[in-house]
């Protein structure tokens, strides 16, 4: 792949990625915006038609005691309230519906996007050597290299001159003897990176993907969802060589991105990308 080719395809993958920030960002200002105007007018609504009980009565008092010039005013100010909720409800939900109707576009920039990740996944941590004075450090400056999102957010590591490691290990899951934890969170949600000291074995993976598959429907509320868990290890269990394990990855569900990564002497090499 020549120079050029190899930059337009980093701006299309970059250029995806802004789309799915804008998009979910789209979308959550939409929900967030039709409630409150619904709000809004039903609230409207019930002072203009006076409401019930004792406060139509102090209405009617208001009404009985004040002049037509004050009324014409208030009744304009209603007015001009209401046709204000109105217009931000019809906006927003027209955009809303948008979003909902683009699900299939959406879904088709997604495999995409996929494909580009799978593509520089297996470029850069097949044929680039690491870079970095810690593990951490190494897999965080690799993983810059295929995701637009981390490599933002390594440039603002480096404007402040700070390496990944420097900052604090993942609170989620503490540091144990069989492996540590480091997680940061992106523009498009949270990256976990597992670095294990002792082999991997299919019971890891399974317990991180339950794990995680519990917590992740209230971690998305908060926006601090994982978008991705990165495993890199010396050494896997044979069973990641069968085909059984690839029928389990296949078949077992999970609501986030997992990838298998091996070191040794010489850098990285791929067990399993998600798609």
């Amino acid at each position: 792949m020549s120079a050029e080719d190899e930059d337009s395809q980093k701006k299309a993958h970059s250029a995806l990625v802004d789309f799915f920030v804008m998009f979910r960002n789209f979308r959550s200002s939409s929900y967030a915006a039709v409630v409150p105007g619904a709000l809004m007018i039903i609230g409207i609504i019930t002072i203009m038609t006076g409401g019930t009980g004792e406060c139509r009565d102090l209405q009617m008092m208001i009404i009985e005691n004040c002049r037509g010039y004050f009324l014409y005013h208030v009744s304009i100010a209603h007015y001009l309230i209401f046709a204000s909720a109105l217009w931000v409800v019809l906006i927003f939900g027209l955009n809303l519906y948008w979003a909902i109707t683009k699900r299939k576009t959406h879904r088709e920039l997604l495999q995409i996007h996929s494909s580009f990740i799978h593509r520089s996944y297996v470029t850069m941590f097949e044929f680039v050597r690491p870079e970095g004075e810690t593990k951490v450090d190494k897999l965080f400056n690799h993983l810059s290299l295929v995701f637009p999102e981390v490599e933002k957010f390594k440039k603002r590591l480096d404007k402040k001159q700070k390496k990944f490691s420097e900052r604090k290990e993942s609170l989620l899951y503490p540091k144990t003897e069989k492996m540590e934890t480091w997680d940061f969170i992106t523009v498009t949600g949270m990256f976990l990176l597992v670095i294990f000291k002792t082999t991997v074995k299919w019971e890891d993976v399974e317990k991180m993907i339950k794990v995680n598959d519990s917590d992740q429907k209230i971690e998305k509320l908060l926006g601090n969802d994982v978008r991705r868990i990165i495993y890199l290890a010396g050494e896997y269990d044979s069973f990641f060589e069968t085909d059984d394990f690839i029928s389990k990855m296949k078949e077992i569900k999970r609501k986030f991105k997992l990838d298998l990564i091996k070191e040794d002497n010489l850098g990285y090499s791929t067990i399993w990308i998600d798609r």
